[in-house]
């Protein structure tokens, strides 16, 4: 489970890095005024699907062990 943490740390990181150097500079994928808007939503949208898995299996694990 430390590996996931860690690697949705990395992703998290690079997504902060990645929205910071969008902001300094012009990209042609990004022309229309609405894309970036999206992007930080669908981004979002996914860091919070990737947290309740988290949590889910984190209470899955508890209930599991409590068992046995």
């Amino acid at each position: 489970m430390k590996n996931f943490f860690y690697i949705l740390s990395l992703i998290f990181i690079a997504a902060i890095v990645y929205s910071v150097m969008n902001m300094n500079f012009e990209v042609g994928l990004f022309s229309e005024d609405n894309l970036y808007q999206w992007l930080v939503i669908g981004a979002g949208i996914c860091g919070l699907i990737l947290s309740i898995i988290f949590v889910r299996y984190q209470v899955y694990k508890e209930k599991i062990n409590s068992k046995t």
